[in-house]
């Protein structure tokens, strides 16, 4: 009972008096940051001096680069925007903050990067310890350069395909689409195909595969939060999200990429054990980094899970950030758009480009490096200050001495916009400024620290910049695009400075045109069943074979689809009515006859024929007739033959159609209608090409090909042409 007292004076004291302590309390605070606190010296509004809730806030906005660009405008080139943290606007002292030789520490600030619970040391990234970096680089940093993504660049190029089939289908059925999305999904599969060997199937199965995308969407803000937030604080903040639902969403967020991580990685070593060494991909190559030196330099599957980890948080969303930037760029430039695009056509005339592109084809195209250089330079896809803490013997910049222990930074967002280096137009969309001299292209240079800089440059740049050109050259040269709105991209950063709103509507170029080859063979008759051949020819690229919307609409027939080299094969399948059907209507409605198509295959006849022959199965009994490519070739070896009228084409199918393809007699009628709808298209198809075939090639060409034409017409017992 003694105690009642003592407990009702502290209540009412606590009541009564703590608030009045607490505001005192701020109130000197805020006088010591202002006039006696070590940077009390640099200017900044009074917000930021006092508390670090001013920072959070615009980190959680997703506006700080653009609070602090009209900041420095205001206060000049040094800028405090925290009671212990202190940016620069100059990019001069980019070597100062981020040196090569006796790099300063990196703060905090990269604590909440790190995955919680894999029990790995942290990653490239996250690393703090400067020595301890050093060593991890010199153990995993052979499996990032150019040279270790180009030979990933098979795998990537089929993404590329697939990609530009996706957007084909966007383009012929003219509706706006959000084309930031797609450039995002593509990325996310090129991804997959450096780290773990195969693309994860975002554009395949046209959805977001494991939720990869909104996770990331989700988990970036909040950790970008947690960036920012005082170390002690920042358990509190966990606890709160628990009770927020938005913050809920993006700590689960987290833990489900890091489970997804987890389970990818899992699955691509199961997959590489046996081949370790000799596939390209990063995974398999850290595998044979593990069996060779692992205990030795002390790294382990839980570093290579950790190493995933950040691959897959930031290697597509920074890169797609930049891919839409130059896109979103271009189409509010039409004059630069204009330019760009004549360098890609010309390339692709002289044969510097080929397609699918190449990146150190697409690299070597000045307009085009410099149009990226630009975009890269105007909106970096980082776009926060990444802090140093001030050397022990403390730093001086912009005329004020920074004490031993502040944090300290570049902002990319802001220091590539400097007039001083870029230009009066620093804030305009200007390619031609990379063209100017190389005094001042190694200026600006010096002056670009979108990729990071000193001793921690960014490891996945050359994956970054092998997607972007490619898939530049490649959709300028296919494809006309707008947006479809008037309004502005809308922006958020959340360290990755995210856009919305590139809704855009494609049309396909005078050159891009698409041309599909369908041939239904009967190879195994004793057991009724159909082999079906799809091939999809395109200008550009000449040849490639892929599932269009004709495969996916028989896909949930058939056991399996099986990719042969560069050909699609469906596994043999029973003669069923209701799936024929939408097999060929799909087909006849998918074959396009143009001028484009017709100089395709007249020019670039031999490597079509070459990359079909290719396509036989060694499932079949023989190979298959190649009804349409075989005819195509066999008229080389004399004048054009006359043109087949369709009602003539139907009579001479009619007679020998059941026997050709081994139809039984119980054939449904509508069914065979459709062959021979199918067939009579291909035969529509082939004729006109056959008159541009012999006026164009020449002679030495037509040599060759007369004498494979005659060959092949030998070897399958087709008649000469009349």
């Amino acid at each position: 009972m003694a105690l009642l007292p003592d407990i009702s004076v502290l209540t009412t004291w606590l009541t009564l008096y703590a608030p009045v302590v607490t505001v005192v309390y701020f109130i000197l605070w805020a006088i010591y940051a202002r006039t006696l606190h070590p940077l009390s010296n640099i200017p900044g509004p009074f917000w930021p001096s006092i508390s670090r809730t001013w920072l959070m806030w615009h980190h959680h906005k997703g506006d700080i680069e653009i609070v602090e660009r009209v900041l420095h405008e205001k206060y000049g080139p040094i800028l405090r925007i925290a009671p212990d943290e202190v940016v620069v606007a100059d990019p001069k002292y980019i070597p100062q903050i981020y040196p090569i030789q006796k790099p300063l520490q990196k703060t905090d600030w990269y604590a909440p990067w790190r995955p919680q619970g894999l029990n790995s040391q942290p990653d490239l990234f996250t690393q703090t310890n400067e020595k301890a970096h050093s060593a991890y680089r010199k153990i995993v940093g052979g499996v990032y350069p150019f040279s270790s993504i180009a030979k990933n660049e098979p795998g990537m190029d089929a993404v590329l395909n697939l990609f530009m089939e996706r957007l084909g289908g966007f383009a012929d059925s003219k509706d706006a689409f959000d084309f930031g999305l797609w450039l995002e999904m593509y990325s996310f599969d090129n991804v997959g195909v450096a780290l773990f060997g195969q693309a994860f199937g975002f554009l395949e199965d046209s959805i977001d595969y494991r939720d990869y995308i909104r996770s990331v969407h989700l988990a970036m803000p909040f950790l970008t939060l947690l960036t920012v937030t005082p170390y002690y604080i920042r358990p509190f903040l966990l606890l709160v999200a628990v009770c927020i639902p938005r913050l809920l969403k993006a700590v689960l967020a987290i833990e489900d990429i890091k489970k997804n991580a987890i389970i990818e990685t899992k699955s691509a070593m199961d997959r590489s054990l046996e081949v370790t060494g000799k596939r390209p991909d990063l995974l398999s190559q850290l595998l044979a980094i593990v069996q060779e030196k692992g205990e030795k330099v002390n790294y382990s599957h839980k570093e290579i899970t950790s190493d995933m980890w950040v691959g897959i948080m930031a290697g597509a969303d920074s890169t797609s950030i930049t891919m839409r930037s130059v896109f979103y760029f271009l189409m509010k430039n039409a004059e630069k758009l204009i330019k760009v695009r004549a360098e890609i056509d010309a390339a692709f005339k002289n044969g510097t480009l080929s397609s699918p592109v190449q990146y150190n084809q697409a690299a070597s195209l000045p307009y085009l490096n410099a149009v990226v250089k630009e975009t890269t330079r105007l909106f970096p896809a980082f776009s926060v200050s990444q802090p140093r803490y001030a050397p022990s013997q403390g730093i001086e910049l912009c005329g004020k001495h920074i004490p031993a222990g502040y944090s300290i930074g570049l902002n990319p967002a802001v220091i590539q916009h400097d007039k001083g280096v870029f230009g009066a137009d620093a804030l305009e969309f200007q390619p031609e400024r990379w063209l100017d001299s190389e005094e001042r292209t190694r200026a600006m240079d010096k002056a670009i620290l979108g990729w990071g800089a000193g001793t921690r440059t960014c490891v996945g740049r050359p994956l970054a910049l092998t997607q972007i050109y490619k898939v530049a050259a490649e959709v300028l040269h296919r494809f006309t695009f707008e947006m479809a709105h008037d309004q502005p991209w809308k922006t958020h950063n959340a360290s990755f400075n995210v856009q919305t709103g590139v809704i855009c509507k494609l049309k396909r170029r005078s050159g891009e045109q698409e041309v599909v080859v369908c041939t239904i063979t009967s190879k195994l008759p004793k057991n009724g069943v159909e082999f079906l051949h799809i091939n999809v020819f395109k200008d550009p690229p000449l040849y490639y074979t892929s599932e269009i919307c004709l495969q996916q609409k028989v896909r949930h027939y058939c056991p399996s689809v099986l990719r042969k080299s560069s050909f699609v094969r469906l596994e043999p399948f029973k003669i069923r009515r209701e799936m024929l059907l939408p097999v060929t209507s799909t087909t006849g409605a998918h074959l396009i006859l143009t001028a484009e198509s017709i100089d395709l295959m007249q020019t670039h006849a031999k490597r079509i024929w070459e990359s079909y022959r290719s396509s036989a199965t060694p499932r079949a009994i023989n190979p298959p007739p190649f009804r349409t490519l075989s005819a195509l070739f066999c008229t080389l070896s004399a004048p054009p033959p006359r043109t087949l009228s369709a009602q003539t084409c139907e009579q001479e199918l009619h007679q020998d159609q059941k026997q050709k393809w081994h139809l039984p007699t119980s054939t449904p009628a509508p069914y065979y209608r459709n062959i021979l709808r199918v067939e009579r298209k291909m035969r529509d198809l082939i004729d006109p090409s056959i008159k541009a075939l012999t006026f164009r090639v020449d002679s030495e060409q037509w040599q060759t090909l007369r004498t494979e034409g005659e060959e092949i017409r030998r070897k399958y017992g087709i008649p000469p042409p009349s």
